[in-house]
């Protein structure tokens, strides 16, 4: 049986970086730090839309579910 303390940091910044990467694929125009930012602190930075923020969240949320 697999140790979560060993596979759940794999499994998150796989998570982070798929919801990044499938957003980036689509147009959206933050950076894997900004994505990283918004999905672990709710931190925004300027230039960018709500719709960007809120789509790196909700494709993050998907992928964890999916993966449960």
């Amino acid at each position: 049986m697999e140790d979560p303390l060993i596979s759940r940091p794999f499994i998150d910044d796989f998570a982070r970086r798929l919801a990044w990467s499938t957003n980036a694929i689509e147009g959206n125009t933050l950076s894997l730090d900004d994505t990283i930012a918004v999905i672990d602190y709710d931190e925004v930075r300027s230039n960018h839309t709500y719709s960007e923020y809120s789509d790196a969240k909700n494709a993050y949320y998907a992928i964890q579910k999916t993966g449960s």
